[in-house]
């Protein structure tokens, strides 16, 4: 799980610099197709 953190903390960054700096983190997730949400849930499912 570490290794998918840090994949998506670098995509993140990545695409912060391309992004206006002011966005929603839901903006965020949504753009790589998984809200917060349901991957709280698939962690949770286990």
């Amino acid at each position: 799980m570490d290794l998918i953190k840090a994949q998506w903390l670098r995509r993140a960054e990545e695409v912060g610099r391309e992004l206006p700096c002011r966005i929603p983190l839901s903006e965020v997730s949504n753009a790589y197709g998984q809200e917060p949400d349901e991957a709280d849930s698939m962690e949770g499912s286990g």
